[in-house]
């Protein structure tokens, strides 16, 4: 995230988080109203009764097209960070060629996918969010050192107008979570209340994701050269 920060200028980054906040806030309430009116179909269902089966191939190929970059995202950075675990283990550094990490999050993956039931991932969904809150903390707390021992970063402006467009692609990004939001529905033990729980959730996350690019841009400057924040981490096992 202060990658992409960077990428569009402080200014920048803030305006498109919270203009893809909005947009997102209100595509999800649509798509809710549309599922009142609709009980018990899927995505392709209402894309099927709005417009057809145009519009059901459309929802189909678009959910795939979205899902594939959020997935293909989640996998560089869970290939990147295996990566440089190993190579920090074993002495002398080994450099394993990352295809193999590719290919261990496909065997891992691909039986995932046959569950149908979301709620079967409760617990290892707290143990994500767990693992999310300690790396996040971690990157802080160096961030933190890093101001302490050498002051603001150097080289952040309002509008980046070489690589601004990337930040668009970046914030809905943030936001990726409309293809669980009917999944998450039927599951949910108050749904009177889930559109009031979707606007606090992505509130949330806008708020999260802001303060904690805003400030470790603000603290890195120039030094974000690569796109994942822990790269900037110090080089160590504990780490």
């Amino acid at each position: 995230m202060p990658k992409n920060f960077k990428n569009g200028g402080w200014a920048w980054a803030l305006v498109s988080m919270v203009l893809s906040f909005i947009l997102t806030q209100v595509c999800m309430v649509k798509l809710l109203e549309c599922k009142k009116k609709t009980p018990g179909d899927t995505f392709s269902d209402i894309g099927m009764k709005a417009m057809g089966l145009k519009g059901k191939i459309l929802v189909d190929v678009f959910l795939t097209l979205a899902q594939l970059g959020f997935v293909t995202a989640y996998i560089y950075f869970i290939v990147t960070s295996l990566h440089d675990v190993v190579y920090d283990l074993t002495t002398p550094n080994y450099d394993t060629p990352r295809i193999w990490f590719g290919l261990l999050c496909f065997v891992i993956y691909v039986p995932l996918c046959l569950v149908r039931k979301i709620e079967k991932f409760a617990f290892t969904h707290i143990f994500a969010d767990a693992l999310i809150l300690i790396t996040t903390i971690v990157i802080i707390v160096y961030a933190s050192i890093q101001l302490h021992d050498h002051g603001w970063g150097t080289g952040n402006v309002p509008l980046n107008s070489a690589t601004w467009l990337n930040m668009i692609g970046s914030a809905v990004y943030s936001y990726e979570g409309i293809g669980v939001v009917l999944p998450l529905l039927e599951v949910t033990e108050k749904p009177q209340i889930y559109n009031r729980i979707l606007l606090y959730v992505l509130l949330t996350v806008m708020i999260l994701y802001v303060s904690f690019g805003e400030y470790c841009l603000f603290i890195y400057g120039d030094l974000l050269q690569k796109p994942l924040i822990t790269n900037n981490l110090p080089p160590g096992i504990a780490v």
